[in-house]
This record gives structure tokens, sequence and C-alpha cells, in this order.
């Protein structure tokens, strides 16, 4: 039995991984298969985590609104999980879903909360993920500062960890709030911004991930804009 586990464990950090850089289509079958085995084997834990990874596929794959609703069947799949970190990943999940579907101030501040949560459990890239999605949260709520004040922090906190996606990120609000603001260091925050997305372009088995779509008009923008187009 304990075999099994592992294999499913196995299928679904493959399948994640896959997501992760950008070939979300042949995630599909090692989750499905995943998922299969957990729940033959009745196990919570890989049964959340792979419903998760699950969603976020959905997520990469542009379909914000079937990641926000699997998002909500992992939070209630984690409620059964031991690992208690599962639930705190599920709600940050739902709140970043909802968040690109319609931003609003009550999620930029529960954003806001599961970073700081996040970051005292020692979930670090959750924390930063969360403080980069908050900023994006706020820019499209036309709260320029605080938009700025969550990117810097971000920016601080994902090159100290060399997470470079949320880096990228990070640097592309800084830069849309600078745009917006008509500030000249714009173009540069873009070109900084566009020099982590090649280098995670550049990172062995990411040739696809500017197939994701939370990426792609991301990258296809910072690409313009660095450029002066």
């Amino acid at each position: 039995k304990q075999r099994d586990v592992w294999l499913g464990e196995i299928l679904s950090g493959y399948g994640n991984s896959l997501s992760l850089s950008g070939r979300s289509t042949d995630a599909q079958a090692a989750l499905e298969e995943a998922l299969k085995l957990a729940n033959e084997l009745k196990n919570p834990n890989l049964i959340a985590q792979t419903m998760r990874f699950q969603a976020n596929r959905l997520y990469y794959l542009g379909d914000v609104k079937g990641a926000s609703a699997m998002a909500k069947q992992v939070t209630q799949a984690a409620a059964n999980a031991s690992d208690k970190s599962l639930t705190l990943l599920s709600q940050a999940d739902m709140a970043i879903a909802a968040s690109a579907l319609a931003p609003t101030r009550a999620l930029a501040d529960r954003l806001g909360s599961l970073a700081q949560e996040a970051d005292t459990r020692g979930l670090k890239s959750l924390s930063v993920e969360c403080d980069v999605r908050r900023a994006e949260t706020l820019f499209g709520l036309a709260d320029q500062d605080a938009a700025l004040r969550t990117a810097d922090r971000a920016i601080a906190t994902a090159e100290g960890l060399g997470l470079k996606v949320s880096l990228a990120r990070a640097r592309y609000v800084k830069a849309s709030v600078l745009r917006a603001r008509k500030d000249p260091g714009a173009r540069r925050e873009y070109a900084a911004a566009l020099r982590v997305f090649e280098e995670v372009k550049r990172d062995p088995g990411n040739e696809n991930v500017f197939k994701r779509a939370d990426l792609a008009a991301m990258y296809a923008e910072a690409t313009r804009a660095a450029a002066g187009t």
C-alpha cells in the first residue's frame, strides 16, 4: 500500500511539474491517474493535493472559473487531510482565482492576511505568491500606492528566495504602476521583468512555459514595453 501512495505522489507531482512548465494538456493524464489511485487508497492528503494540482492546471490553461470551482472542492477535501498546510494552500488558491475573476478590496485584504499566515507558518513561496497576487489586485482596483508597496515587498522576498516566476510577475506589476503614473522608470522595470521571464524560459523543461495563460500576456507585454513599442 505504501508503494501505491508513493506512486500516487510521483504521478501527482509529475503532473504538477508539467502544468507549471506550460504543458497543461500533457499534465491531465498524470493527474487523473493520480486522483484515481488516491481515491482507491482513500488517502485524504493525496486526494486534496492532486485536486489542488488539477485546479492549478485549469488556472494555467486560462479556465479561471473552472479553477475557482475546483479550488472550492479542494478546501472541502483538505478538511479531511492530516497535512494542515493543504487547507491554507487551498484557501490561497480560492482567493487567487476569485481575484482574477473579479478583484475586490476584500479579496486584496484576504490575500494580504494569507500572505502573513503563510510567512508565519514557513510557507515562504506561498507568502510571496499571495503578495504578488495582492499587488495585481490592488493595481486592478487603481490603488497604485498600495500596489507599488506590495510589489516592492514581493520583489525583495522573491529575489532572496530565488523565486523567478514570482519575481518577474512582481516586477511586471511595478512596471505597470509606473507606466500608469507616466514614470519614465517604467520601461526599465519592464526590461527587468523581461530579463527574469527569459531566465525562466531558459530553465530546463520550461520551453513551453509561456503557453501558460497566466504568464503569456505578461511576457508579451513586457517584451513590447521593454522595446518601447
